[in-house]
């Protein structure tokens, strides 16, 4: 058996973000094709861990694809999403600023699954998403567009 070591900030089991998403189903997929999966920290990574090699992708698993085709025609109210994260990276409160500058009715959507996020947000006329780094593919902003919302986004 082949032994894998996924390396990411966070895992799905500590943030319901979209890398995390990620990384848990490339590990379903590893492990399904009978790989050893095991995960560690970036913060924990050591010269020890050498051979490592970066998929560059993402991916949805059938499971969230059939999930955001069952929502893609919810009737859609007139205000805008605001992620209610915690992470700084996602923007929140420059999100905030930018619908109160704007005069945008806004309400922060917090869930506490992927399947409640993708419910939530196909109700909104759009979402209002700037992240403070650079995000070479926001799986976010694809998930928002699929479910015909408005992508408001730096």
């Amino acid at each position: 058996m082949r032994r894998i070591t996924i390396v990411s900030d966070f895992f799905a089991n500590e943030i319901n973000g979209g890398a995390e998403l990620v990384d848990a189903e490339v590990a379903s997929l590893l492990v399904k094709d009978g790989k050893e999966v095991y995960k560690i920290k970036s913060s924990a990574l050591t010269e020890s861990y050498r051979n490592i090699i970066n998929l560059s992708c993402s991916l949805w698993s059938s499971t969230e694809m059939d999930l955001l085709e069952n929502h893609i025609g919810t009737p859609k109210n007139d205000r805008y999403a605001i992620m209610d994260s915690d992470n700084p990276v996602k923007g929140k409160f420059e999100a905030i600023k930018y619908c109160e500058k704007n005069g945008l009715q806004y309400d922060l959507i917090a869930t506490s699954t992927y399947e409640d996020f993708i419910s939530a947000l196909g109700q909104y006329r759009g979402i209002v998403f700037l992240p403070q780094v650079l995000e070479t593919f926001s799986r976010v902003a694809v998930e928002a567009r699929v479910l015909n919302c408005q992508l408001l986004t730096n």
